[in-house]
């Protein structure tokens, strides 16, 4: 499988940020609105994510996506009981 890694909101994070070794293919926005997700991360395995709302409505149109990196502290823009379910769901865990 091809690891598309995309940077969502890179100019909101001031570190220094390499690109993933392990990423076949690897973009960065400087800024995501809401209504760009899903278009962004259309074929990302792994999104990563500073201020971007991650919310199950949007999610739910991106089943390739198997990580969600938080570029910084916190990670109520996550909505992380969708992730966990549907983790459990790719996983076959019940």
């Amino acid at each position: 499988m091809t690891q598309r890694v995309v940077f969502l909101d890179r100019a909101s994070l001031k570190a220094k940020v390499r690109q993933p070794l392990a990423a076949d293919e690897y973009m960065e926005y400087d800024k995501t609105a809401a209504n760009e997700i899903a278009l962004r991360l259309e074929r990302a395995t792994v999104a990563i994510a500073n201020k971007v709302p991650m919310r199950a409505e949007t999610l739910a149109l991106l089943p390739q996506l198997r990580m969600i990196a938080v570029a910084a502290t916190g990670y109520d823009v996550i909505d992380v009981p969708y992730c966990q379910e549907a983790a459990a769901k790719h996983s076959g865990v019940p």
